[in-house]
């Protein structure tokens, strides 16, 4: 009986020494004790963080619509009287400052464009990269099976016929504003070349007397071949712009125009050229569409006859410009009410000029 017992206090001493061994959890049961843990997943980032550079470059063209940049209106409303001129020649020239300025927001808006276009790829693969890690997250916490997002997605409750349609309907408008957006750059370069020393230095058109050289054809050839499509192409390549989700294996991009910091000052660029564009339209074409003398003798047909003409000016020569940000917004309401109250204030300014300080 004393044997038995001998023997018997080492194998409950080996029990008591392997209980704790026994009793930890494998490799596996912690990963599953994980996944069932709550994740404290990332959250996505509001509307107005990811869209107000559009409602702020609205802002700034209603701000300075009704009161600001009176020096830069009159330097335009005076050195650009001779511009489409009435008659049958039409005199596409300016006061070289004007001029200058002409061409200071042709190179503002192609620099503008150019920088933007890396910081919103990163930001958009950011953004797409963070919706799949909450959609894997909410899936291993026991979500309802989400799945990875994608690129384009009909909405529910539209047919596939209207849904082309519409898609239609965009890429045809989309084709419009580039077109108008390649005439007002290219009216930009060749005013403001015309306009300045440039013209001296090598004629934008040649003549039977001068501009005929190899070195004036190189330059011609430069200039309209490479340098004036910039803005409409870097447009176009902006807004082609997709969120691709990298795959676990992709390492971030990461590049020095990826910098949060560049994309203001691309924003900035943008925001001067737009904003010269819209003034440039109020000082000098909207005086061809609307009655000059202001509204007071107008009656409610005729504001409303007089501002549809504006209204198809405003809208040649703003959108596109701003389809940088429509690229972004033009699904949100809030974005044409900020365009809208653009047009008005555009059109306030038209109608009671007497009424701004200018």
């Amino acid at each position: 009986m004393k044997k038995s017992q001998r023997w018997k206090r080492p194998v409950a001493h080996l029990d008591d020494e392997a209980s704790p061994r026994d009793n930890a959890a494998s490799p596996r049961d912690e990963t599953k004790a994980a996944q069932n843990e709550p994740v404290r997943a990332r959250v996505p980032a509001s509307w107005l963080s990811r869209h107000w550079r559009g409602i702020a470059l609205d802002l700034a063209v209603i701000v300075c619509n009704l009161f600001l940049l009176a020096p830069l209106a009159r330097l335009l409303r005076e050195g650009g009287q001779g511009f489409l001129a009435p008659g049958k020649d039409v005199d596409w020239k300016v006061s070289s400052s004007v001029g200058w300025l002409f061409l200071s927001v042709f190179a503002a808006y192609t620099v503008g464009v150019f920088l933007k276009r890396a910081a919103r790829q990163a930001r958009l693969d950011a953004s797409a990269a963070g919706a799949q890690t909450v959609s894997a997250d909410s899936a291993r916490a026991g979500g309802s099976g989400a799945s990875s997002p994608a690129r384009m997605r009909r909405p529910r409750g539209i047919s596939a016929g209207d849904y082309r349609r519409a898609k239609n309907v965009l890429v045809f408008a989309v084709c419009a504003l580039l077109l108008f957006h390649f005439f007002i750059f290219m009216t930009l370069l060749t005013v403001g070349w015309q306009s300045t020393g440039l013209e001296n230095f090598s004629p934008l058109f040649g003549s039977s007397t001068a501009g005929n050289s190899y070195f004036n054809f190189f330059v011609r050839f430069v200039l309209l071949i490479f340098i004036l499509p910039l803005p409409t192409g870097l447009t176009l390549y902006y807004i082609s712009v997709v969120s691709d989700v990298p795959a676990p294996s992709d390492s971030p991009r990461s590049t020095l125009l990826a910098n949060p910091a560049v994309e203001i000052a691309a924003d900035l660029l943008l925001y001067f050229s737009v904003v010269v564009i819209t003034l440039i339209l109020n000082v000098l074409l909207a005086p061809r569409f609307v009655n000059v003398e202001g509204a007071a003798g107008l009656t409610l047909d005729g504001v409303i006859t007089t501002l549809i003409p504006l209204a198809l000016a405003f809208s040649a020569f703003y959108l596109p410009p701003r389809l940088v940000y429509l690229a972004e917004d033009y699904r949100s309401p809030l974005a044409w009410l900020m365009i809208l109250l653009a047009l008005l204030s555009l059109a306030y300014r038209t109608f009671f000029p007497d009424n701004m300080q200018w």
